[in-house]
């Protein structure tokens, strides 16, 4: 319930032009990683077991995105891997 109050929020923020964003250089492999360690013991508890796969030249990937956003897309988009 916090999770959708909060995302109900930030679409607020987002749809107002209020939403605060920092640029940056996100290694993508690494976010990857963080991520999926973030939602790993839930995985576990229902047990699934996570065996991420990262094409090779994804592993120095650089972006420059807001890497709080891209944090919070990709932690919404990983419950949804197919198993």
């Amino acid at each position: 319930m916090l999770h959708l109050i909060h995302d109900s929020l930030d679409l607020a923020k987002v749809e107002s032009g209020n939403m605060d964003r920092t640029v940056s250089r996100v290694n993508i492999r690494q976010l990857l990683e963080n991520s999926l360690c973030m939602i790993e013991e839930r995985a576990r508890e229902n047990g699934l077991r996570l065996e991420p796969v990262t094409a090779g030249e994804l592993a120095e990937v650089e972006v420059q995105t807001d890497e709080v956003t891209l944090k919070q897309i990709t932690f919404d988009l990983l419950p949804n891997a197919p198993v």
